[in-house]
């Protein structure tokens, strides 16, 4: 499924909880007066009783943060979520590398834009993000596709250069952005991005492996 030819939100509704209601999970209170975003089970055009579960929640959230992490309760939503699952990060990294590993692009780029939508000072998986982008592109570019090449190595550089906004000295960002503009004959920066990755390696066999 090409999440870039849909949208992704079409599959969410809403609902709400009672006003006498004020769960707590550990620290975290729900509010009542939020409604919880909720994803519809395939196919479904609403959402049953017994399709209300936290996996459908947190689906949605994590689908909001993707693509509008912008969202008026997205930290009450990245609150929400840290609650419930507190090793998400862990489980979905692990998700999305393999997704990559093996192909999956579409599914790995989203679960990477949810982790970034939830995590959003985390420069592991922008740079993991930029990766899949990049690797995307390349697929893309050996089909002859161009404008679709051209866009995903748009969407990796973007979110290389998110990346190093979050950590301008990080030499795994430095080291994967030099080889990015190599590969697009860019010379003179990879150069500027070689030289800046070795100043700031302690080392640089470790440093310059890519995440993903």
């Amino acid at each position: 499924m090409n999440y870039q030819n849909r949208d992704p939100l079409t599959d969410i509704g809403y609902i709400s909880i009672s006003e006498d209601i004020s769960e707590k999970i550990g620290n975290f209170t729900i509010d009542p007066d939020i409604m919880l975003p909720i994803q519809f089970p395939p196919g479904a055009e609403s959402i049953s009783t017994e399709n209300i579960t936290w996996e459908a929640i947190i689906s949605a959230m994590l689908r909001l943060l993707a693509y509008r992490p912008d969202h008026e309760h997205s930290d009450y939503f990245r609150d929400f979520i840290l609650a419930v699952k507190p090793d998400i990060k862990d489980e979905l990294t692990e998700a999305g590398i393999l997704k990559a590993e093996n192909k999956d692009f579409d599914l790995a780029i989203e679960i990477f834009m949810a982790l970034e939508g939830l995590f959003t000072d985390c420069t592991t998986t922008k740079l993991n993000l930029a990766l899949i982008y990049e690797d995307r592109a390349y697929q893309y570019e050996k089909l002859e596709k161009t404008e679709l090449s051209d866009k995903y190595l748009e969407l990796a550089f973007n979110t290389y250069r998110r990346a190093l906004n979050s950590e301008p000295s990080n030499p795994r960002v430095l080291y994967n952005l030099a080889h990015f503009h190599l590969r697009r004959n860019n010379f003179d920066k990879a150069r500027l991005f070689f030289e800046s990755f070795l100043k700031n390696s302690n080392d640089p066999e470790k440093d310059r492996k890519s995440v993903v």
